[in-house]
């Protein structure tokens, strides 16, 4: 939320002072972004849908004590990133990247399918799944990282925020991804 917005500081203010209006505004806004967030990291809709309802009650309880917020967005990210964490250790889990696409699946650019057509997408679909397996080798925060940024579409500022880094160490976390993504899947063709 990172007040893009011209009345965000007066929505969180409306809910700091517990004005429940403002707050399911702000649900409908950013909910959806935070529940493919934490969906896309635990690949179970159920429990990313109980686990989005406790990052916003946090959310709540959170700026209802008072405490400065800057980047709302940010701060849910954050929230989530924690939640998520807790998912892990409770289901004795260990993170990895599930789908590069979100389950959205790659489409033709085109309506008229031709052999041609069918044989690209073949190739493309085997290149993100070689993409994916790649994905799990690289280190818990560079997944993060280059989900947030190339799959979410999040700013080097929003994702700085998130993780609490500097924008300057998002850039060098993402080029040191890119950097070791490329050197596996270089290792895996060979």
């Amino acid at each position: 939320m990172a007040l893009r917005f011209k009345n965000d500081k007066d929505l969180l203010k409306k809910i700091r002072q517990g004005d429940k209006e403002s707050f399911e505004l702000f649900y409908k806004m950013e909910s959806e972004k935070i529940y493919k967030f934490v969906n896309f990291k635990i690949n179970d809709s159920f429990e990313a849908e109980e686990i989005v309802q406790d990052i916003f009650f946090n959310f709540w309880d959170y700026v209802r004590e008072g405490k400065e917020v800057n980047d709302a967005l940010g701060l849910l990210y954050k929230i989530a990133r924690n939640k998520i964490i807790d998912y892990y250790r409770k289901n004795g889990i260990r993170p990895k990247i599930l789908s590069l696409d979100d389950g959205e699946g790659y489409q033709l650019a085109s309506n008229k399918i031709n052999d041609q057509d069918i044989e690209n997408e073949l190739d493309v679909s085997f290149e993100i799944k070689s993409i994916e397996q790649v994905m799990t080798e690289l280190p818990d925060d560079y997944q993060d990282v280059m989900m947030m940024h190339f799959v979410r579409e999040m700013k080097m500022a929003e994702i700085a925020a998130v993780i609490n880094k500097s924008e300057g160490a998002v850039r060098v976390m993402i080029y040191r991804a890119l950097k070791l993504l490329k050197k596996l899947l270089n290792e895996k063709n060979e």
